[in-house]
């Protein structure tokens, strides 16, 4: 069955993102603050996102002969100003591709042979990366830096930025809202390299305009943006979704828990979007009852699963807040569901938001029903346009319906709620049975010994199948030893079905690989466990 929202429709008005964002009624004055600057105080008003934009776009347009098409990247971290630059390179007919500031030369060189930019802002600091990955890529592109640079050569934002009188902004006719591109933002690559996911200006005012009356309280929110605005889920949840609405976001450039900590108590945070590591990190650390967190209400969490006893737990240590758990993807632009009050529940994902349809599917693709469990396939106007140059793998994850198989394992119950229960491709296979790590690094992380846990499949030659192993992070003050690590399995083993019993053991490190997003890199783990199994059998 084909499942559709429970939520009344909302109209998607059509029109380009800029004019979305700064042209249609507003909701409050348009001196009203809607960006702080974490580090330095330093405020901005709706007003002044809009001008300055206007302002980077006439520069660019003027001095560089940036047009419509052309393609400016963004290798910065977190920043006021991110707004900027985005909302500018739309103003002047652009597509915006955001990179992930942390990327080696060769990582940024594949983005940038893909993507062809014609400017780059970065920092000072990221310079030699930019010029050894455009020297890699064979490109000469225009560098723009976000502060004044050492390197005179390079301009800063300011520098850039011209008088817009008389500068005439490029509009998207209605015609063509959904097949103008205007943001390529890079999947997770799980598997192989990221890939391009080509956003157009109809998905993104799709998916502002679904989840802006849901996703915030609707009074005034003060919003900390410390997920990296690279990602879709920062890009689109904290940087498009709360200047719509005309809320206060706070910008961190990166995650400190301290930092974050003193922000929430300096400026009154109402809403933290977060992802599991740092929902774990409020709810374990003793050093959060140092600070005062009394004015957070609402916590958004995605890009990763959150489990159920980790949702209760944040919610108990919190001020009783809503933790509204959601899905989403880069090539959903990002929000498909969402927890709502009154029908939160922990650990699910919530129900579908607006416009949004779905269905669960066995692996021949047959429709099923409540409680069944199956790969997800959702359908709306948030769904993107395709992948960069990749229409082979555009084809398999877009049906001729429309709708986009997630990869993601789901049921949904009678209330229309939706549970995620694994990756397809993250399944360990014992004996021909489907084990999901997921559901025992929740059980570990249960464990008031453990405060973080990733698991994979090990290979037992002996038992010619795979095995799941969990490599475990202990809290603060427990030591390890071989007495913690028989408890440890003993205790999930108690828990499971035999075939999801931890027969591959438990590993102690020091701290679970995870991408910027939040999502644990198994593919890392699994690289450990390959070596290690190499070195033992070198020594057979």
């Amino acid at each position: 069955m084909i499942h559709t929202s429970l939520l009344p429709p909302v109209d998607i008005p059509a029109v380009d993102i800029f004019t979305y964002m700064f042209e249609l009624p507003a909701v409050r004055s348009p001196e009203s603050t809607v960006i702080v600057n974490g580090q330095t105080g330093k405020t901005y008003s709706f007003a002044d996102v809009k001008n300055n934009a206007l302002a980077f776009a006439a520069g660019i347009t003027r001095k560089y002969d940036f047009k419509t098409g052309d393609v400016l990247g963004i290798f910065a971290p977190n920043a006021a100003e991110y707004s900027t630059i985005c909302f500018g390179a739309l103003a002047a007919g652009g597509t915006v591709t955001t990179a992930n500031p942390s990327y080696t030369p060769e990582e940024f060189s594949h983005q940038l042979k893909q993507t062809l930019p014609k400017i780059i802002v970065t920092i000072s600091e990221l310079i030699p990366v930019v010029k050894k990955a455009m020297e890699l890529s064979n490109l000469k592109c225009v560098l723009i830096t976000l502060e004044p640079s050492e390197d005179k050569a390079v301009p800063s934002l300011v520098d850039v930025m011209s008088d817009a009188t008389g500068f005439k902004r490029v509009v998207v006719e209605p015609s063509k809202l959904g097949t103008t591109v205007a943001y390529i933002c890079y999947s997770s690559g799980t598997s192989g390299n990221p890939k391009g996911v080509m956003l157009s200006h109809r998905n993104i005012v799709s998916n502002v305009q679904q989840q802006k009356d849901i996703a915030f309280g609707k009074e005034e929110e003060v919003i900390i943006g410390v997920l990296p605005f690279y990602h879709i889920y920062g890009l689109s949840c904290i940087m498009h979704t709360p200047l719509k609405r005309q809320d206060k976001v706070v910008v961190l450039p990166k995650f400190d828990f301290i930092e974050f900590l003193t922000l929430i108590q300096k400026y009154k945070i109402t809403t933290a979007m977060i992802v599991p590591p740092i929902a774990l990190a409020l709810a374990k650390h003793p050093i959060v009852k140092k600070f005062d967190v009394s004015s957070l209400r609402t916590f958004t969490s995605g890009a990763a699963p959150l489990d159920k006893n980790l949702s209760m737990a944040l919610s108990a240590a919190i001020n009783n807040a809503e933790i509204r758990q959601g899905f989403g993807m880069t090539e959903t632009a990002p929000v498909a569901t969402l927890n709502i009050p009154p029908n939160i529940k922990h650990g699910s994902i919530g129900m579908l938001v607006p416009n949004q349809e779905a269905k669960i599917v066995d692996p021949n693709g047959k429709e099923l029903g409540i409680n069944e469990e199956g790969e997800l396939w959702v359908r709306g106007p948030n769904i993107m346009m395709g992948y960069l140059h990749n229409p082979e793998a555009t084809k398999e994850t877009i049906d001729s319906d429309g709708f986009l198989h997630t990869g993601d394992i789901a049921k949904v119950d009678e209330s229309g709620v939706f549970f995620i229960t694994d990756r397809i491709k993250e399944l360990i296979k014992y004996k021909g049975f489907q084990v999901a790590p997921a559901e025992l690094e929740a059980l570990l992380i249960s464990h008031p010994a453990v405060l973080d846990a990733g698991v994979i499949p090990r290979n037992d030659p002996q038992r010619a199948t795979e095995v799941p192993k969990a490599f475990v992070v202990l809290s603060p003050g427990v030591e390890r030893s071989e007495k913690l690590e028989k408890e440890l399995i003993a205790f999930v083993d108690s828990k499971v079905a035999s075939h999801k019993k931890l027969r591959g053991g438990i590993e102690f490190i020091d701290e679970i690989p995870k991408s910027a997003a939040g999502k644990i890199q198994r593919r890392q783990m699994k690289e450990w466990q390959r070596q290690k199994d190499e070195k033992i059998k070198a020594k057979l």
